[in-house]
């Protein structure tokens, strides 16, 4: 059977043999909208309606070669060695100004603590029993001196508290322990200032002495050893364990590399 096709509506074409007309549709010549008839009937259709595409394969692999098929299949072993990202970095700006002044670039913040509370303990037993002392010595002395024994008192009691706990509050607010992923820094201090910076590679141990009171409210003294013998104890440091778990997890991870 031939056909009659036309491409703009217009002109006809033809009659071509169904194969021709297949044969320009598959080359580009014929576009797709075109529209063809059968000789001798006035019907007319889409080419595509009467032209089928051949049925697209599906593209096959190509081979792989065999040292890329190992490649691919190759399971990669995961490291045992601790990683120090396993301790979350300490941001910059929680830092005490010693320290963030003193980090290396790219030296990464891992632990801080700080010096225990009961410092403030030790100086209220102190200025307690110096009240109990000193207040009625010089309640006595203001009623001989005709003054008011109450305020005599308060102020001596308030005088104690200023002369025994302010030292050791400036030296809570103002000492910083941290332990970066490279040395342990240490500031004690503020007007008679104590500071080591050692590092973790050059630290041979970490002892942790605690004694009853210690271990019962989490405080002690922590005493570096680095190389040559040297021996620098810290008194009074809260959560000492902790401070050396991470110097040790550090220093396992590092030789570890």
């Amino acid at each position: 059977m031939n056909y009659y096709y036309s491409i703009d509506g217009t002109e006809v074409a033809g009659p071509y043999s169904l194969d021709d007309i297949r044969n320009d549709f598959f080359s580009g010549s014929l576009p797709p909208t075109t529209q063809v008839c059968a000789e001798g009937t006035e019907t007319w259709q889409t080419l595509t309606s009467l032209v089928k595409p051949p049925p697209k394969q599906a593209a096959q692999p190509s081979a792989i070669p065999q040292q890329a098929h190992r490649a691919q299949t190759t399971i990669p072993t995961k490291s045992t060695a601790p990683s120090p990202t396993d301790l979350p970095a300490i941001p910059v700006s929680s830092l005490g100004a010693y320290v963030a002044s003193t980090l290396q670039p790219n030296e990464s913040p891992l632990h801080k603590t700080t010096i225990h509370w009961i410092i403030f303990l030790r100086a209220g037993i102190a200025a307690l029993v110096f009240s109990i002392i000193l207040v009625p010595i010089s309640a006595a002395f203001a009623s001989t001196a005709e003054m008011s024994p109450i305020p005599v008192g308060l102020a001596v009691f308030v005088l104690l508290i200023a002369l025994l706990v302010i030292p050791p509050l400036i030296t809570y607010l103002t000492s910083e322990l941290v332990i970066s992923d490279r040395r342990v820094l240490i500031k004690v201090g503020f007007i008679s200032r104590r500071s080591i910076e050692m590092f973790i590679s050059k630290i041979e141990s970490v002892d942790v002495n605690q004694g009853i009171f210690g271990r019962l409210f989490d405080y002690g003294t922590v005493t570096l050893r680095g190389t040559g013998g040297s021996a620098e104890p810290f008194r009074l440091i809260a959560h000492p364990i902790q401070f050396r778990n991470c110097i040790q997890r550090i220093q396992s991870h590092n030789e570890g590399r």
